[in-house]
């Protein structure tokens, strides 16, 4: 037998007079034989599926890394395809990822991170990335100057209002010898015995702490009888 390819639409790539070719695009394909001085056709339609898939890379809870998150979970389980999935994670700098073939890898570090997402039904792949921040600006506390109480001045006030941050201020007070009064948790409570006192300041939008004592003395010595402030 002798074989005749052509084509409608389509691109043929291989031998056009042998039993069997190869072509490269979607299209009408016809094989013409000729045994014996008959003449036979047959067609064949070639379709094309390179519709690709969609990578879909999210953040499951915060994206931001601070003091109290420490690592954040990337989900990829969004994505969507034909046939089944199969992931591949990456970041820009180098930053390592648990389970990168997973679609959902914990990371610790800020950084790009890439999805690659590759349909098994079609061989195509998407690609997007999602980016992870961090925010661990430390705050600075400020307990104030030290103080004295005396005979006359039994009581006073602490004063932490020299305190930053940037994302708000949170006080706690607590005295590490002395007596400190209720509310501890603003910026000036008051005290009503020598001691040491300790002010913790936390940043309200990263957590982030920083420290800082005060000392209050007493003075109890009695003033000299006859001495007076013109002195």
């Amino acid at each position: 037998p002798s074989y005749l390819w052509s084509t409608t639409g389509g691109n043929i790539t291989g031998p056009l007079n042998t039993a069997t070719t190869t072509a490269n695009a979607p299209g009408m394909y016809t094989v013409s034989v000729q045994v014996a001085g008959c003449s036979l056709s047959s067609d064949i339609t070639v379709g094309q599926n390179i519709l690709p898939p969609t990578a879909l890379p999210l953040i499951a809870g915060p994206d931001t890394l601070t003091c109290v998150v420490d690592s954040v979970q990337l989900d990829g389980s969004g994505s969507s395809g034909q046939g089944g999935l199969s992931y591949m994670w990456s970041s820009q700098n180098g930053s390592p990822l648990s389970n990168p073939n997973s679609p959902l890898p914990t990371v610790a570090d800020p950084d790009l991170y890439q999805l690659i997402v590759l349909d098994s039904l079609n061989g195509c792949a998407d690609t997007a990335a999602i980016e992870v921040f961090q925010n661990i600006l430390q705050p600075s506390a400020n307990a104030g100057p030290d103080d004295t109480l005396t005979r006359v001045l039994t009581s006073l006030q602490l004063d932490g209002s020299g305190s930053a941050a940037t994302g708000g201020v949170q006080y706690a007070w607590s005295a590490i010898s002395g007596n400190l009064l209720p509310p501890v948790n603003i910026p000036n409570p008051t005290v009503d015995e020598p001691g040491s006192y300790q002010l913790i300041v936390t940043d309200m939008v990263n957590g982030c702490q920083d420290t800082d004592l005060v000392m209050v003395a007493i003075d109890t010595v009695p003033p000299v009888p006859g001495s007076s402030a013109k002195e």
